[in-house]
């Protein structure tokens, strides 16, 4: 029972730091809690949504080859996922009346892939049986912080598509298309450095770099909007 409570704490603590970091760069008009929260939870159902859809639609890929492995990575993770998300975000923005600023697409954006990062946390944890810690240190490092990009990217987008109708067609296309190829290729990298018998250091740098400019990306988009 402690072992289990345990793992559950050390599945959603990381995302619970990360969605306090965005929080605390609200300059803005306060978030109510509840929209936070109901914005994690809104994660929550986009994960079982997706797992729902990919399990009834998709087969397994092999993944034996970067080409193998891109496929599986865009079909079975990047694309349903990332449709969920921005799915569940439009429904959070229809139904709040707090969502006002430029800055709260971001805001609610993060704390819903939080939710969704945490659930897929404990999933992973769950069925890594004795070698659940190392899963979580991971996840932490990689998985988790990806995430929290990915929802950056999608919400600061959406929320120029929803303020901003002047080009409200292209930013809500850019709010998915963005994440959805940052995720694929996040994955893509990650997925297939262990598989590629020759090229899986440079694969494995090329993902390093990668991760460093998609950080310093959505640190932009951030301080964009915190402008805006």
């Amino acid at each position: 029972m402690i072992s289990t409570i345990l793992m559950i704490c050390a599945a959603i603590a990381p995302a619970i730091v990360l969605a306090g970091i965005i929080i605390r760069r609200d300059e803005g008009e306060p978030v109510l809690r509840k929209w936070l929260i109901g914005s994690a939870a809104s994660g929550v159902v986009a994960a079982l949504m997706a797992v729902a859809a990919v399990m009834l639609t998709l087969p397994d890929f092999e993944v034996e080859s970067f080409g193998g492995a891109m496929v599986d990575t865009f079909c079975r993770a990047a694309i349903p996922e990332e449709c969920f998300k921005l799915l569940m975000l439009f429904l959070v923005a229809k139904c709040c009346e707090r969502f006002n600023e430029v800055f709260d697409g971001i805001l609610y954006a993060v704390c819903l892939g939080m939710g969704f990062a945490a659930f897929e946390n404990i999933v992973y944890i769950a069925n890594a049986g004795s070698g659940w810690i190392f899963a979580d240190i991971m996840r932490v490092f990689l998985s988790m912080p990806g995430h929290y990009f990915f929802g950056i990217i999608m919400g600061a987008f959406f929320s120029i598509s929803w303020f901003d109708i002047r080009k409200r067609t292209l930013n809500a296309f850019l709010a998915l298309a963005l994440p959805v190829m940052a995720h694929g290729i996040f994955d893509t990298i990650l997925l297939s450095a262990p598989v590629v018998e020759y090229g899986g250091l440079l694969l494995l740098i090329a993902f390093f770099f990668f991760f460093k400019h998609l950080r310093r990306y959505a640190a932009s988009l951030v301080d964009s909007r915190l402008a805006l």
